[in-house]
């Protein structure tokens, strides 16, 4: 198992945390704390490059764009597969493959365009419908299948147009299509590569600025698809190379040698030596991803009690913790929100539900009235990995030392990263853990993105939330486009969510991007982990 070598100073750091935060009330939920400006772009490219090399602050797990969510994975596929709509680096929708209208409420019309796929072929409206319908397929369990809630029928009306009928308005389905759920791959190729289909050998094919050259256990190698139809987004580098580099150490090094020119979500122990490295220059990039720890299966757990759910939220200093572990790109999380969302709700004071500042009083009091009527409370488990960056153990650590605190015991299972993965991919049936952790948000800005995973049956709803309010407001948001009924639906929501809290919202997180001094153009938001980013990094 990896060990950070990290911890036990930061163990010491983050006991700090804990002094001075006794006193009752807390702070003012509105107020957050200064932050940096967020970008969502860089400064654009100008000329061509031989070849790019990039990191990726994991092991690729698939280039299915079905499961593009996991580990990020979608920050490599985009460049392979196009999508119907894009999201640009602003969270705007916009045409793609396809452009879009309405025939009236519940009837979408997409005009595909003359793509063509890698092999040549031309897009079709067929391998349109077989795409999407494979992703809303419960068989495939995706990720993005909750977005195609509403869809009732997907239909090819000739080669070159796509009927897609839902039950109901949906204001969020149209940003899912700008995703990695609106990906097209050709329906003869994915059939015929049946199990085998988006394995790390290149088994697909797609339409992309970008196709599969070679992968190797330590990286992936991509070249420029030297007949891409997309005349506005043509590769400004003929060869993408995208190393997996989890250590922030082995990280830091390659970035400031420049052997690696640039990465997105490097980990957060390399931000110190990248902010002072002359090879190149950090951005903070808007974002929906927040750090939380999310609760496992009730039944057993001392956490089904929501006073000790609160409890824990409550004795958190969110402001201090966010700023030791992740630096300037961490800020507390006072909405249910990442920060690229709740500026759509009024900005961070509007939508604060959470205090910056711990209340160790309240905390305290409501861990005794569970202890009085109860007894004490066996140990909370809690499952989560280092593998994927040492924030992630410094984070566990702050939280058990909170725990102690209250007198209340946390036990700790740190575990290899694939018996992580293994326990979390169970637990969407069979969830076995009290506690873990969710470190990431959704590529759609949109509260709903970050809802519906607290509707019945979602694949992360490990404690089976059902809530009327919770779901009134998804059906709310997905119905209407009318700004304001959207935000009253989505505050009401998360008002609901902090008092029941199935997830325990801690930091937002910038995204993060190292760019080396001669190259330019990347995405600075976390737009790029849904975007096709490779083709307008280039030479400045």
């Amino acid at each position: 198992m990896k060990k950070s070598l990290a911890l036990p100073v930061v163990a010491i750091a983050l006991t700090g945390l804990l002094a001075g935060c006794a006193g009752g009330g807390g702070s003012d939920p509105s107020s957050s704390g200064g932050s940096a400006e967020l970008l969502t772009g860089t400064t654009p490219a100008t000329t061509a490059v031989d070849e790019i090399s990039w990191g990726y602050n994991a092991q690729l797990p698939t280039l299915d764009p079905a499961q593009s969510i996991s580990r990020n994975a979608g920050q490599v596929i985009a460049n392979l597969c196009d999508s119907l709509l894009t999201t640009e680096a602003d969270f705007t929708v916009t045409d793609n493959l396809a452009s879009l209208q309405y025939e009236d409420d519940t009837t979408l019309l997409l005009t595909l365009k003359e793509a063509t796929f890698w092999d040549g072929s031309p897009v079709t409206a067929d391998d349109a419908v077989y795409s999407l319908q494979r992703t809303m397929d419960p068989a495939q369990a995706s990720e993005w299948a909750p977005y195609f809630a509403n869809v009732t029928s997907i239909a090819a009306r000739d080669d070159s147009t796509l009927v897609i009928e839902l039950s109901e308005p949906d204001a969020v389905f149209e940003r899912a299509l700008g995703t990695l759920a609106g990906a097209v791959m050709q329906r003869e190729f994915s059939e015929a590569a049946g199990a085998e289909l988006g394995s790390l050998q290149g088994t697909l094919m797609c339409s992309g600025p970008f196709t599969y050259d070679s992968s190797t256990a330590s990286s992936i190698t991509l070249a420029k698809n030297e007949s891409y139809w997309n005349e506005d987004r043509q590769p400004l580098t003929d060869k993408l190379t995208i190393n997996y580099l989890v250590d922030g150490a082995t990280a830091s090094a390659a970035l400031t040698a420049g052997d690696v020119q640039g990465m997105y979500a490097f980990p957060a122990d390399a931000t110190d030596t990248l902010s002072t490295s002359s090879a190149g220059s950090i951005y903070l990039g808007q974002s929906t991803s927040q750090f939380s720890f999310i609760v496992g299966n009730l039944d057993g757990n001392p956490l089904e009690d929501v006073r000790l759910r609160q409890a824990l939220s409550l004795g958190m200093d969110r402001a201090a913790v966010a700023s030791k572990v992740f630096g300037q790109s961490g800020t507390a999380a006072t909405s249910m929100y990442g920060s690229a969302i709740t500026s759509q709700l009024g900005g961070e004071s509007e939508a604060a539900v959470f205090s910056p500042g711990a209340d160790l009083e309240a905390a305290q009091a409501l861990v005794d009235e569970v202890v009085e009527e109860k007894g004490e409370q066996r140990p909370i488990v809690i499952s989560y990995t280092t593998g994927v960056g040492p924030e992630v153990g410094q984070m566990v650590l702050y939280l058990q030392q909170v725990a102690e605190k209250l007198g209340l015991a946390v036990e700790l299972n740190d575990q290899p990263p694939p018996v992580w993965i293994e326990g979390i991919m169970a637990a969407q049936t069979n969830p076995s853990f009290d506690l873990t952790f969710g470190y990431g948000g959704p590529v759609i800005a949109d509260p709903v993105a970050v809802l519906i995973d607290f509707q019945p049956g979602a694949i992360s709803n490990y404690t089976g939330y059902d809530n009327a309010v919770v779901n009134e407001s998804i059906a709310t948001g997905r119905s209407t486009s009318d700004d304001a009924e959207r935000t009253a639906a989505a505050l009401a929501a998360q008002k609901q969510l902090a008092e029941d809290l199935p997830r325990i919202p801690v930091a937002n997180v910038a995204n993060l991007l190292f760019m080396g001094k001669d190259i330019t153009g990347a995405p600075a938001s976390s737009a790029a982990n849904g975007f096709p980013w490779g083709a307008v990094v280039g030479g400045r």
